[in-house]
């Protein structure tokens, strides 16, 4: 049951990392949009958020795809959870 428990609270501290990460990305993003507003143009502003919400998406992609891969334990620490409960119970 704590490998399940253990499991479970890394899970959540990564996605709240990678939320975290996110979410300061899209403050930078904001900032520079900003910025390249003021200072070029709106052309260039148009090509740099979509280049943005490219890569964000991406990042976010790939930080799903390595937490599901997370999710599934691996045998050895079910098989040891199992006879731990097994002999518990005997």
């Amino acid at each position: 049951m704590l490998v399940v428990v253990v499991l479970v609270v890394v899970v959540v501290l990564d996605i709240v990392l990678v939320v975290v990460v996110v979410v300061v990305g899209l403050v930078v993003v904001v900032v520079v949009v900003v910025v390249v507003v003021v200072v070029v143009g709106r052309v260039v502003v148009v090509v740099v958020v979509v280049v943005v919400v490219v890569v964000v998406v991406e990042v976010v992609a790939d930080g799903l795809s390595s937490e599901s891969s997370r999710l599934q334990a691996p045998p050895e620490l079910w098989a040891k959870e199992k006879g731990a409960c097994s002999a518990g119970e005997a």
